[in-house]
């Protein structure tokens, strides 16, 4: 039921996350399943994406809701509210984003995700740079300046930059996010770099690393942002 969220490379993992959640839902709506069923279908989406830790925290909120309350119409009730609940939180984050990059007009941004796709839309007269092996910054909605690594240096004022996991671990701050994450936060080490996460995305255990993501610790100069 979820191989094309598996196999998904396009979307963020936020949209993922609402993905899941709206396949068990509609799943739910026409298959009347029993407990157990649905408990086998929140297992195998916890393990879906393993460096999209959203999606699992958001497979363990069912489950918790699932151990008192067993009738399938407020379980329905429950999903629609999380999807809402998700929807409102990347909302939230777009606004908050839109407010940290108003003073600026040069701005970095790596990867892809969700929230930075609404919050780069949204800003008229700015100018957004990756790298230029960046292949996942290439999805977003609108123009971007792909340059080297001395040239985004040089170019922009601030960083802005989602996250699929944030793993708090031994007192130390590691991000898990897509390449090349990293070269670009060390590429910004002197400016600010916002990463904006839902607090869904934050855990404090090992998180297995996917194709086409890395591990990098945190540095002063990056600032969470979260919901």
């Amino acid at each position: 039921m979820f191989d094309d969220i598996r196999r998904n490379r396009e979307d963020g993992a936020t949209t993922l996350a609402i993905k899941s959640l709206r396949k068990i839902y509609d799943f739910i709506s026409s298959q009347n399943p029993d407990k157990e069923h649905i408990l086998k279908l929140i297992g195998e989406m916890k393990k879906l994406r393993p460096s999209m830790v959203i999606i699992s925290s958001y497979a363990e909120k069912i489950k918790i809701f699932l151990e008192s309350n067993k009738d399938l119409q407020n379980l329905k009730d429950f999903i629609a509210s999380l999807i809402d609940e998700i929807e409102q939180k990347r909302k939230k984050l777009v606004d908050i984003g839109l407010q940290i990059i108003k003073p600026y007009s040069l701005i970095g941004v790596v990867s892809f995700s969700s929230i930075l796709n609404e919050i780069i839309i949204s800003s008229e007269a700015k100018k957004f740079f990756a790298l230029s092996e960046d292949n996942h910054a290439k999805r977003f909605k609108k123009n971007i300046i792909f340059v080297d690594e001395e040239q985004l240096k040089n170019s922009v004022e601030i960083g802005i930059m989602g996250a699929d996991a944030v793993i708090s671990k031994e007192k130390e701050i590691f991000i898990l996010n897509g390449f090349p994450s990293k070269k670009f936060c060390d590429a910004l080490k002197d400016k600010k770099v916002f990463v904006f996460a839902e607090k869904e995305k934050f855990v404090s255990y090992d998180v297995e690393v996917e194709d086409g993501f890395e591990k990098f610790r945190a540095t002063d100069n990056i600032f969470f942002i979260s919901v």
